[in-house]
Parts: structure tokens; sequence; C-alpha cells
């Protein structure tokens, strides 16, 4: 069994939006793909695929209507990740979903939890933005649900360290 640390979440908001947003084309670096980032002790974890390259993300579009600074890559030790936002001095993990999925809530409440650790705190934030697609450049961004993350049981690097040890990844 694979260990995550036990989150409380907490709903904080829910903002009607309803703007044609832009989507951003992001083409994955090796930062996002190498074995030891937050995203892939994650992904590899629920078994989401790792082999893509390209990416399609309403991310940028969502972190500016929210007005959240981007946020740093930083590391502890061979662990690295970078946050999607910061927000009061806490990192963010943002999800854009045509209809809301709680699997990737999970998946989004694991990697803020992993970005509390590295960040040395014990809350986080998840935002997650509802959109229609227009077109393949365009969506409507209908609402934006906005969560806090508690941070409950301790996360220990070599429980993280057993984590990467386990995974294929595939890059």
């Amino acid at each position: 069994m694979i260990f995550f640390p036990d989150v409380a979440i907490t709903m904080q908001d829910t903002i009607d939006v309803n703007a044609e947003v832009p989507f951003q084309y992001i083409k994955l670096d090796k930062s996002v793909t190498e074995k030891f980032s937050v995203s892939n002790i994650v992904n590899s974890a629920q078994t989401i695929r790792t082999d893509i390259k390209v990416v399609r993300t309403l991310e940028g579009s969502i972190r500016r209507i929210l007005g959240y600074e981007k946020g740093k890559k930083v590391c502890k030790q061979d662990i690295c990740g970078t946050p999607d936002f910061i927000k009061d001095n806490l990192p963010g993990e943002i999800k854009s979903l045509i209809r809301f999925n709680h699997d990737i809530l999970d998946v989004a409440k694991r990697q803020a939890a992993l970005y509390a650790w590295l960040y040395n705190v014990r809350h986080a934030y998840i935002a997650i933005g509802i959109y229609k697609e227009i077109d393949e450049l365009y969506a409507l961004l209908k609402k934006i649900h906005l969560y806090k993350i508690e941070v409950r049981s301790t996360i220990r690097y070599e429980d993280l360290k057993r984590i990467y040890n386990s995974l294929k990844v595939v890059a």
C-alpha cells in the first residue's frame, strides 16, 4: 500500500466566473517529468500516464482570475516540486475539469500535501476550475472551487523515498 498523509479538506469559496479564457499548451520539461517530482510521485501512485509531453491547461487563466502569484520550485534534499500558486504564503494546486471529479480532487489533495511538506507548513490550497470547451483554443470557465487542506499526519522523507523507489515512470 502506498503511503500518503491524512489530509482534512474544507471548501473555502465557490466563485462564479462565466468567462471565456484561453487554453495554455505546455510542453513538459525535465523538471516536470523527472522521477523525484511531486507530480510524478502522485501521478504514478494513481497510475496516471506520465508519458504525455504536452498538456492543455487553464492553470494560468485560473491563477490570473484569482490574483495569486505563481509558485517557485522548492526542493527538500532530492525531492522537488513547483506549486501552481501561492496564497497567504501557502502553496496551492490547480486542476481544470469539464465536470467535478472526486478522483482528481484526491490527486490534488496529495499534491497539495506534498507541497505543504516541501514548504514546511501544515496547510495548502486547491483551486478547481470547472469549464466547458468552446474549441481547441478557448474554454468557458464556469466556476472555481477553492479548498484549503490541513495535513494531519507527519510526512517522512523515508516514506517518500520508498514511494519513489517503487515507481516505474515512463518519461
